[in-house]
């Protein structure tokens, strides 16, 4: 698996047979895809995104009706 010849840091804090197990693979992948949904939804938080709307608020209808009389 490793090639020879190269550095690798695997295995500092865990045993190197840990790194390969199915569970922390998968662990791996769960953190991994968290860290990119909470990148987006900070990201969605901390930029502007105007909103669009289709169809005015039922509130903006009665204000405007109640504008024109």
């Amino acid at each position: 698996m490793i090639p020879t010849g190269q550095q690798v840091w695997a295995g500092i804090l865990f045993e190197p047979e840990l790194l390969n197990e199915p569970w922390f693979l998968l662990l791996g992948a769960f953190v991994s895809f968290n860290t990119i949904v909470f990148v987006g939804l900070s990201l969605g938080k901390v930029f502007y995104w105007p909103k669009v709307r289709i169809r005015p608020h039922p509130h903006q209808i009665k204000d405007e009706r109640a504008q024109e009389k």
